[in-house]
């Protein structure tokens, strides 16, 4: 079923013909054209990031390496509809794994019924259909989520073990080499593993996620002759939720100036990451109260919607989500949530944390909504319970 609305999005709405891949793309276009891991170049006196065969683009730390190594092996496909096509295809199989991951996962924690319930929305909710034709790592990010959950739940366990805490720190490496914005939930589950007192799982978590990013960082440390942890992006996004023009946007005609005036070479990126963190910093520090206000819209755009978002302001996009959410808060107030389920706690207010620091994209909650599913599942089931206990008790005329 959730290859079939797949197939169906692919074949009735999805533009194959269009070559919108962002950076991961451009980075992974430039490593087919033997130019290795890049992004930036200018292009006379305007820098841009858009793939060319006679471009000499920069070395680049500006999006983590995971989802460019999954796009490269599709660039060696000349034909852009073919190959478009084959992305889609692997991603909703890939999508597919998500749906079966959710079930297996729902069965350690939910009834079999409800287990059913999540999965049939993980693989017809719009958006995640929407998703398997979208150029981002969305769809490999949930099935990576899902696969790392049960080993993050295990923390609690007694039985919790070192080869656990092993996987599921793999599992956290690889899911930061997607979106280095996951590092943030896994700061703080570190931390309540080490509230908990699971003194040798927390280091042996520690010490391994650390490990993990030890070739990137060298790789970093020999191109762009710093020391990148992550990723350069932090300042741009910074900027973008903290700037005088609105929240998500990209830079203003002074800034792109400022920017195309950075000399070229190795450490582009860290100069570039400088401007935009200066400016986002010195944004804050003037408009104190507009940042207040701002933060509540952050908040309002992840949880709910943006208004002045095409893609979020359909009806396909906003009705699903409002029952979804509501269902899901009926959920979670019936179980023990911080208690049994403070992975998914610490992952929900991590994302929140970081759209409010940065900004929000619907794509960014429709990460976040693989996590809420489980418990909208069950609060369905709840209601659905009630309303036929209710039916089955009143009174026959």
């Amino acid at each position: 079923m959730a290859l079939l609305a797949r197939a169906l999005y692919t074949c009735t709405v999805f533009d194959l013909t269009a070559e919108h891949y962002w950076e991961y793309g451009e980075i992974a276009k430039n490593l087919h054209l033997g130019k290795g891991y890049s992004l930036f170049w200018h292009n006379g006196s305007v820098v841009t990031q858009l793939s060319s065969p006679s471009s000499t683009s920069y070395p680049s730390a500006h999006m983590p390496p995971a989802y460019v190594v999954f796009l490269f092996p599709f660039f060696f496909v000349d034909n852009v509809v073919l190959r478009n096509a084959l992305i889609v295809v692997f991603q909703s199989l890939i999508a597919c794994s998500a749906v079966v991951l959710m079930y297996r996962w729902m069965l350690m924690h939910f009834p079999a019924r409800t287990a059913l319930l999540a999965a049939l929305l993980a693989a017809l909710l719009p958006e995640f259909v929407y998703a398997a034709g979208s150029m981002t790592p969305t769809v490999v990010f949930h099935a990576g989520f899902l696969a790392t959950l049960p080993l993050l739940y295990s923390f609690s366990l007694e039985t919790s073990s070192l080869r656990r805490a092993v996987y599921a720190a793999l599992g956290c490496a690889g899911l930061i080499y997607l979106r280095s914005e996951f590092a943030l939930f896994c700061v703080v589950f570190l931390a309540s593993v080490l509230v908990q007192k699971h003194y040798r799982s927390a280091a042996a978590f520690f010490a391994v996620l650390a490990l993990s990013f030890l070739p990137w960082q060298v790789r970093n440390a020999v191109d762009l002759h710093a020391f990148i942890p992550l990723t350069t992006n932090f300042g741009q996004n910074l900027y973008r939720g903290h700037n005088s023009l609105e929240l998500g946007a990209w830079a203003d005609e002074a800034m792109w100036r400022e920017a195309s005036a950075i000399p070229g070479g190795p450490r582009f990126e860290l100069e570039l990451n400088r401007l935009y963190l200066n400016r986002a910093i010195d944004f804050m520090l003037k408009h104190p109260v507009q940042e207040i206000e701002n933060s509540f819209v952050k908040l309002a755009h992840f949880w709910l919607w943006n208004p002045s978002d095409l893609r979020s302001g359909r009806l396909l996009y906003r009705i699903p989500w409002v029952f979804l959410l509501l269902f899901a808060a009926v959920g979670i107030r019936q179980v023990h949530f911080w208690r049994d389920h403070w992975p998914v706690a610490l992952f929900l207010a991590a994302s929140t944390a970081t759209a409010v620091l940065f900004f929000s994209l619907p794509r960014y909650q429709t990460m976040m909504k693989i996590a809420l599913l489980p418990f909208a599942a069950h609060g369905m089931m709840l209601v659905w319970d009630r309303l036929r206990t209710t039916s089955s008790n009143a009174p026959e005329h």
